[in-house]
This record gives C-alpha cells, sequence and structure tokens, in this order.
C-alpha cells in the first residue's frame, strides 16, 4: 500500500468519527432540552414529555405518540422527572466526546505522515542533488587532472575489461562480475549485449541493448579516473575499475 493511499485512509477516518461525535453531542444538547422535568401543579403546564424519545405530550397522555412507550405517573411533588431521557442524553453526550477524541486523535496521526512523507521527499530531492553535484565535481576534477596521469573526459573510453568492485549490481554485473565492452558488444545483462557510450553535456551515457528485451536500457556513467568510474541507473550505483 502506498504512502498516499495510507495518508487519505488516515484523513477518512480521522473526519468520520469527528462527524459523527459533534452529531451525538448535538442530539444530546436536544435531549437535555427536551428532559421532561415539568412542574405538573401550576397552572401554566399543559404538556409533558416521552420518557423513551423526549417527544412532547398532552397531558395526562398514556401513551407516546410518537414511540408509543408507556407514559409513566406522576411523582408526589407534582413533577414528572424523565429518567430515560436524562440517560441517553449522557450516553450520547459521552460517545460524542468520544468520537471526538479518536478523531482528533487519528488528524495528529495525519499531520504527522503528512509532514513526515514532505520531510522524507525533501530528503530524496537533497540526495539526488548532492549525487549530481559531487558528480559534476568529479567530472572537473578528472578533466584538469588529465597531466598528472588521470584522463581526460573528452578523451575517456569504456572500451576493455571491468570488474565490479562495489556491493550493489544488476544483470549480469553483479559485486566481483567482470563486464567487457569490446566496441560493439558487452555482457552487462546478457552475453551479447550491444551497446552505445557517448557523452551528453557534462556527462556520458550508457545505452545498453540486451538481447533477452529489445528496450535500450540507459544509464549514467561518472568517470573518476581513466581506471575508475561509476555507472548509475535509477537508486542503483555500480562502482567498476579497470582491470589490466
Amino acid at each position: 500500500m502506498s504512502v498516499s493511499v495510507v495518508i487519505i485512509l488516515l484523513l477518512v477516518f480521522s473526519i468520520a468519527p469527528i462527524t459523527v461525535g459533534i452529531l451525538c453531542i448535538i442530539k444530546a444538547i436536544s435531549l437535555r432540552k427536551k428532559m421532561d422535568i415539568v412542574d405538573l401543579s401550576s397552572d401554566n403546564n399543559t404538556s409533558m414529555y416521552c420518557g423513551e424519545c423526549g417527544e412532547k405530550l398532552n397531558l395526562g397522555a398514556a401513551f407516546c405518540k410518537k414511540c408509543g412507550t408507556k407514559v409513566e405517573p406522576v411523582n408526589n411533588v407534582g413533577y414528572q422527572t424523565n429518567s430515560k431521557v436524562v440517560s441517553n442524553g449522557k450516553g450520547m453526550l459521552i460517545t460524542g466526546i468520544f468520537l471526538c477524541s479518536v478523531g482528533a486523535l487519528m488528524l495528529i496521526i495525519f499531520l504527522l505522515s503528512v509532514a513526515l512523507n514532505d520531510r522524507q521527499t525533501n530528503n530524496d530531492t537533497y540526495s539526488d542533488n548532492s549525487y549530481n553535484s559531487e558528480d559534476y565535481s568529479s567530472s572537473s576534477s578528472s578533466s584538469s587532472s588529465s597531466s598528472s596521469g588521470k584522463s581526460s573526459k573528452s578523451s575517456f573510453s569504456i572500451e576493455g575489461k571491468w570488474k565490479n568492485v562495489g556491493s550493489t549490481g544488476f544483470g549480469q554485473a553483479q559485486p566481483g562480475a567482470i563486464v567487457k565492452f569490446d566496441g560493439t558488444n558487452c555482457n552487462f545483462y546478457s552475453p551479447a549485449d550491444t551497446y552505445a557510450f557517448y557523452k551528453s553535456g557534462d556527462s556520458y551515457v550508457l545505452d545498453i541493448t540486451s538481447v533477452m528485451g529489445g528496450d535500450s536500457m540507459s544509464s549514467k556513467v561518472n568517470v573518476i579516473d581513466s581506471n575508475n568510474i561509476e555507472i548509475k541507473r535509477g537508486s542503483t550505483l555500480l562502482t567498476f575499475k579497470r582491470m589490466t
């Protein structure tokens, strides 16, 4: 599952409980307003409320006209206390607060996930830029040091045998393997690959077409000196040393 899908799910699971929690709180407040603590001894009271759903009823009604619940009798003090409405209201209020808390926690996790994902993206971009800068520096150093025995990139040739001295590889160019470039063919992916090695701007490019697949696979070549090169394809970096 990708990072973006996880972030979307976190957002959904944070908004949903908050929404339901707010609705429960609103319902609890509504039931609170309908609590049937009604003074029946007053001449102004002409109604009472259902103890189950809080529906307003006519004074003296035996059953609720909404839910059909039997109306409880009036107590000795002259008041009818709606205990069920109070209980339902408290339950909904507690449920609403709990759901809002869960949603708020999920929302915090969602925000942290977005922040961490952005930070990782920035780090990846910085790493790529750092590699390009190092590659450019190595190229400049190689070009300026031809008088001391290092090859100038303008005259560099990849023909010959190269050994993978790094810890990563792909195709037949695994760590410790020897790859031979004879001007036309190489054994990078398969024993009889064809290749093209050329300069593009300030960098060298190696295009290899394998007999096992018709597509040409392009890699960037960083010339460290006449006997050491780096070949990068995607996020994989291979290090080679020329065999004499």
